[in-house]
């Protein structure tokens, strides 16, 4: 079976749902956009208070961004689930070098632990809400059933100082979060 496009948009906002329950995510972005650099982040989908290239520059982005990741699975039998996947990825940012020469050095290391323990809390709040198996209540006639969880057998490896797939020139902390979507779809569907 093929997910409808109505259909995958019910489920990535069931997922965004889940992200926006843990605040150290960030931004929930459902898509993945590629921003042109930071102040076209903050523009679009960042901090729109922020009006000053200082400011711009001395904020620190964070967020998710939801994508469909693979070809689905079948089920083996008949009348089974059908597994979907899809991928967090996760990243906040960080600057090893000190932008606002106002800010002493002990304040700006202070912020970088901060921003490495709000990137472990985003992480460890996803896992909390998701848990083993979580029920998903998507509205589409053509469910019987959906579940989301963690993805069996993946391996999660957190980057420390990785480039930013989505805006260009920044660094930060990241994490793919693999996510199984099932779906037992209803008879005659």
């Amino acid at each position: 079976m093929n997910l409808s496009s109505e259909e995958q948009i019910l489920i990535v906002e069931k997922i965004a749902e889940i992200c926006g329950a843990v605040p150290e995510c960030g931004e929930i972005i459902p898509a993945p956009i590629v921003f042109v650099d930071k102040p076209d982040f903050q523009n679009n989908v960042g901090d729109h208070s922020l009006d000053l290239q200082k400011k711009i520059e001395t904020s620190e982005i964070a967020f998710v961004v939801i994508t469909f990741s693979k070809l689905p699975r079948k089920p083996q039998l008949p009348s089974k689930y059908w597994t979907y996947f899809f991928n967090l990825y996760l990243f906040r940012e960080y600057d090893t070098e000190r932008l606002d020469e106002t800010k002493i050095p002990d304040d700006f290391r202070k912020r970088l632990l901060k921003s490495y323990y709000d990137f472990v809390n985003a992480i460890l709040g996803l896992h909390t809400q998701i848990g083993d198996e979580l029920q998903l209540d998507v509205d589409s006639v053509n469910f019987a059933d959906c579940v989301l969880r963690q993805q069996s057998g993946a391996d999660e490896f957190i980057e420390d100082y990785d480039k930013c797939r989505f805006v260009p020139g920044v660094v930060g902390y990241s994490v793919d979060f693999p996510l199984e979507v099932k779906v037992m779809f209803r008879e005659g569907s």
